[in-house]
């Protein structure tokens, strides 16, 4: 994996980190548009993260473990 998306990777988990409510799950991220765009960037993480390590690797997004070649644009 090239530098520049590991820490891309890592910037997007500490803004993640940085909104966790450990009392109250459902308090993430904030306002629905706020998570549907942070969706998003996972996402596209996500599809990038497949396409540089190629078939080495089953990556999955999200605990529910959906495969990147499932990945879709979330609902609005």
């Amino acid at each position: 994996m090239t530098d520049e998306l590991a820490s891309r990777l890592s910037a997007w988990a500490a803004e993640y980190d940085s909104h966790l409510n450990r009392e109250n799950r459902q308090r993430r991220i904030g306002r629905p548009q706020r998570k549907i765009e942070f969706d998003r960037s996972g996402r596209a993480l996500c599809r990038e993260l497949a396409r540089e390590i190629g078939g080495r690797y089953d990556i999955f997004y999200s605990s529910r473990c959906i495969p990147v070649s499932a990945l879709n644009e979330p609902q609005a």
